[in-house]
């Protein structure tokens, strides 16, 4: 007997590398690539981000974070030219993960027993603690768009209902529900996979 279903029991993915790449993004500032590998086949309990030094070109020691499986694009918040946090969307679970960048590339966003970040770094609709913010079914692509004082605007195109979510983020950590304010909800088409400037 066979059935679809959560990343349970899964081990966590053990490579070097990136499997199953769907997107990258790059510090303005240089030096770092981001890229997220969306676990399409299931082999893990979870997809991953990982910091490429452009330098060497390769992964990061130690800068590794999971997200939910089917992840999607992978966008970045600056302040100025300094990258401060990546924004993860990912269908396994219809979330958004915010994970805030630090010095030498460390990646924090509260990381659970299960790898993941904590609910209080995550938007969607499955989480309990996401007052009421969910970013429609399947969301796969994301625009950050910076706001002043340091806040900013996601716009969240999810592939499946079309829906596109606009949500501000206050400044400050973490990212998740306790700052976010719902500013629209639309329907476009479905197949939605990018948001774009």
């Amino acid at each position: 007997m066979a059935a679809c279903g959560g990343e349970v029991a899964l081990p966590s993915d053990p490579s070097a590398g990136v499997r199953y790449p769907i997107g990258m993004v790059a510090d303005p500032a240089g030096g770092r690539v981001y890229a997220v590998g969306a676990n399409f086949d299931r082999a893990y309990r979870a997809g991953i981000v990982r910091a490429i030094d452009t330098a060497t070109d390769r992964f990061v020691t130690g800068a590794r974070q999971e997200v939910p499986g089917f992840a999607g694009g992978i966008a970045m918040q600056v302040d100025g030219d300094k990258a401060v946090r990546l924004v993860v969307p990912a269908r396994g679970d219809d979330s958004v993960s915010f994970i805030d960048l630090g010095a030498a590339s460390a990646f924090a966003c509260g990381s659970k027993d299960d790898g993941r970040c904590s609910p209080a770094y995550r938007l969607g609709n499955g989480l309990t603690s996401q007052s009421g913010i969910g970013v429609g079914d399947d969301p796969l692509g994301v625009f950050v768009q910076p706001l002043a004082g340091g806040a900013t605007r996601l716009h969240v195109a999810a592939t499946s209902d079309g829906q596109v979510t606009v949500v501000d983020v206050a400044a400050g950590t973490p990212a998740g529900p306790g700052k976010a304010t719902l500013v629209d909800r639309f329907t476009l088409v479905t197949g939605l996979s990018a948001v774009v400037s």
